[in-house]
């Protein structure tokens, strides 16, 4: 959540979609979610997000889709 949360802050990070579960997506920060007004957000089921994600990891409910930071 908290990676989510910072992604969203980050006037570099150019994002693409938000997939939450209902709580994942109430928890979320929403003055960083208001600088992102045209953002697709769909809400999912746990057993769909973990779908898309590895085993492994911890995804809280949330998942974001963006692009990768470039160096300056």
């Amino acid at each position: 959540m908290h990676t989510v949360d910072a992604a969203l802050r980050n006037p570099k990070r150019v994002v693409r979609q938000l997939i939450g579960t209902d709580s994942g997506l109430e928890r979320l920060d929403h003055n960083a979610l208001a600088r992102h007004p045209d953002l697709d957000i769909r809400v999912g089921e746990t057993a769909e997000l973990d779908r898309m994600v590895t085993p492994d990891a911890v995804h809280q409910g949330l998942l974001l889709e963006c692009e990768t930071l470039m160096r300056e």
